[in-house]
Parts: C-alpha cells; sequence; structure tokens
C-alpha cells in the first residue's frame, strides 16, 4: 500500500469513529406522520407519532371541553399522544379557553377563527386563555409547564387550517402546528426543560 491510500485509509476510519461517537440520542424520524410532537427533555430526545409506529406506542386524541363563569361560556380544546399500552397520556396539549362567548352553540360555527398565528402565553390561572402543556414521563410522572413559573418560555402556532372531518364520529378538525420552549415541573417541584419543540396536531368541535 502506498503512502496516499494508507492516509486515505486512516482518514477514513478517523470519520467513521467521531460519526459513530457522537450524540446518542437517535436523530429525529426525516419523515414524520402528518400529526406528531418532537422535542428534548433536559437534552433527551422525545418523539410521538399518531399511528403507534414509534417506540412509544402512541395514539393521537383530540376532544373539547366547556365551562361556565357568570353568564359566559368558555371552551377550551386538548389534544394529546396517548401511550396505548398503559392509556396514559404522553404528551399533552391544553389551549385553554380558546372561545369565549355568551352561548356556547355559538362556539362550533366559529371555532376555526380561534387558531390565529402566533405567540400564546403559558398560563398558571385556569381562568385565563392560552396553553398548557404536560408530559407523562416513563415512570409516570406527570410533568406540567402549569405548575411552576415560565421564563423566556415559547409557544407559538405556526400554521392552522381545516382538514377533514373526522371519517368516524364527524367532528370538524382544524391542524394547527408550531413550536414550544417551556420549563414543565412535578408535583414536588422538581423541573426539567423542554427544548426544541415541534407539533402538529388537531383540535375538534361538534354541536353541543
Amino acid at each position: 500500500m502506498n503512502h496516499y491510500k494508507a492516509f486515505a485509509c486512516v482518514l477514513l476510519l478517523a470519520s467513521l469513529f467521531i460519526f459513530s461517537c457522537g450524540d446518542d440520542d437517535p436523530p429525529f424520524p426525516t419523515e414524520l406522520t402528518t400529526y406528531h410532537f418532537t422535542g428534548r427533555i433536559n437534552g433527551d430526545s422525545l418523539i410521538y407519532l399518531e399511528d403507534g409506529t414509534d417506540l412509544n406506542g402512541s395514539g393521537f386524541f383530540s376532544d373539547k371541553d366547556s365551562s361556565r363563569v357568570g353568564d359566559d361560556c368558555f371552551v377550551t380544546y386538548e389534544a394529546q399522544f396517548r401511550n396505548l399500552t398503559g392509556g396514559t397520556a404522553g404528551v399533552y396539549f391544553t389551549f385553554n379557553k380558546f372561545f369565549e362567548g355568551p352561548d356556547c352553540s355559538l362556539e362550533p360555527a366559529n371555532f376555526r377563527t380561534f387558531f390565529q398565528l402566533g405567540d400564546y402565553d403559558f398560563i398558571r390561572n385556569e381562568l385565563a386563555k392560552g396553553v398548557i402543556f404536560q408530559w407523562v414521563d416513563g415512570s409516570q410522572v406527570i410533568w406540567s409547564s402549569q405548575a411552576g413559573p415560565q421564563n423566556n418560555a415559547i409557544f407559538s402556532i405556526e400554521t392552522a387550517e381545516s382538514v377533514p372531518n373526522d371519517p368516524n364520529f364527524g367532528f370538524s378538525r382544524h391542524q394547527v402546528t408550531g413550536s414550544l420552549s417551556c420549563r414543565l415541573y412535578n408535583d414536588n417541584g422538581d423541573f426539567v426543560d423542554l427544548q426544541n419543540g415541534q407539533f402538529s396536531v388537531y383540535v375538534v368541535s361538534y354541536d353541543w
């Protein structure tokens, strides 16, 4: 082997060693399902997909809830990637009180207008309009954005558009995509940092 070939072999071996000794976390899939969540918790990758093909065995679910405060009706929308093996939510989005009006029956016809593009606050007061994000870890511990203060946290809706009605129940669906970063707390006051969150979910509405 001449000197040039030997040098090339050394470079090849060095490059293989460098790439094999990088971050132990698997990269995010290059082709995600239509509805998904990816992010990092204290640097470790977290991936949830709608069809359960990921290691978390997750499925996607969405619903809404209404409440009354005085004469006003409020509607909250929920979207979650649930662990199918244990029935517990893996990640849980709450779009809190995105509708407010005198009559809950006015909500279904207008709900596609409630998810405007832009930044939204993480809330601690459930009477406020805003977002709550939760993650349930492998030990079934709940970590929530609502349980502690947020500094430099971001929740941004980047696209929002109509998608076909739910094929099984006929619910109206509205797809929402965006990004988020925040601090999550458990009941003991411990915290973890969610970074580089990216999501594609849908919210639903139906006649009361």
